[in-house]
């Protein structure tokens, strides 16, 4: 019996890669431009040996024919999927079930490699130092005495199901005023409400930080393609950033200067998603019957 079970088991994984690697030649993914690094600089750090394929974002079978297409925004990848310049997104999980929840248009077409994704905060290596260590130690006693699950549970139980409302920030006459870079950008995490107010955990996070702080925060909206010159820039002190690793010191060539948080978000895949109608077209259609058990 065991040994039927274990079979068909190793049936389905064959079809499930047969099914992908069908259509990972020639793909064409949208990509959200994160930690800086734009499409000449993963050529650059190709050509030196590092591959990017390595990073484990793409799922085993896509490969070196392959087209990368960076975007600044998450509205402008989607457009750009519809508009047919590109077959699918790579996004997080999270974000992932976040957007199929909410756009019927969209569904999972295939899962990447089991790879941590660390969600933090980023500060400005030197001037943002004393801010990076406030915070920091700030977001570690929220771990300690249960509020960042509580926070964690809140925005991430059936994400994009129901409406966010805006993160309250206090008010601390004559405090230090922090400025916090939010880009809608990765929901239910960074996220902003139809006014453009901040929402989602990230904001959330620092909201409660500030509060233990007793410093004031002020919202800079951005596109998330714009936040490393953001912070560089000093038009905001801190950014919500995610890394691709589960070792926060480990710098992307797009990340140099950048203080990460402790992580106060973790997530196990990456997804890719396709349009339906572009599923309907090609011959992922078995591998998604399989990967949603239909």
């Amino acid at each position: 019996m065991c040994n039927k079970k274990f079979l068909l088991l190793l049936i389905i994984s064959f079809l499930l890669i047969v099914a992908c690697s069908a259509h990972a030649q020639g793909v064409k993914c949208g990509w959200l431009a994160l930690n800086g690094i734009s499409a000449e600089g993963a050529e650059l750090l190709k050509r030196q040996g590092v591959s990017i394929w390595e990073w484990g974002v793409y799922s085993p079978s896509h490969g070196e024919d392959d087209k990368i297409y960076f975007y600044d925004s998450l509205n402008s990848m989607i457009m750009a999927v519809h508009a047919g310049e590109i077959d699918e997104l790579i996004i997080p999980q999270i974000t992932a079930e976040y957007i199929v929840n909410v756009n019927p248009d969209f569904r999972i077409s295939c899962v990447g490699r089991s790879h941590g994704a660390c969600f933090v905060l980023g500060f400005k290596e030197g001037e943002g130092d004393a801010l990076h260590k406030k915070f920091n130690e700030a977001i570690i006693a929220m771990k300690r005495d249960g509020t960042l699950e509580k926070l964690q549970q809140e925005y991430g139980r059936k994400p994009g199901t129901r409406e966010y409302e805006a993160v309250k920030f206090d008010k601390f006459p004559g405090a230090e005023t922090v400025k916090l870079a939010v880009t809608g950008d990765i929901p239910p995490l960074d996220l902003t409400t139809p006014d453009d107010q901040a929402s989602g955990l990230s904001a959330a996070v620092v909201a409660e930080a500030a509060r233990r702080l007793k410093v004031n925060i002020a919202v800079v909206n951005v596109d998330t393609g714009a936040r490393t010159t953001t912070l560089a820039s000093g038009r905001a002190d801190i950014v919500a950033w995610y890394e691709q690793i589960r070792d926060t010191k480990n710098q992307y060539d797009g990340a140099r200067g950048v203080l990460y948080s402790e992580p106060y978000h973790e997530g196990e895949f990456f997804m890719h998603l396709r349009s339906i109608e572009l599923i309907q077209k090609t011959n992922l259609r078995q591998h998604y019957r399989l990967l949603n058990n239909v």
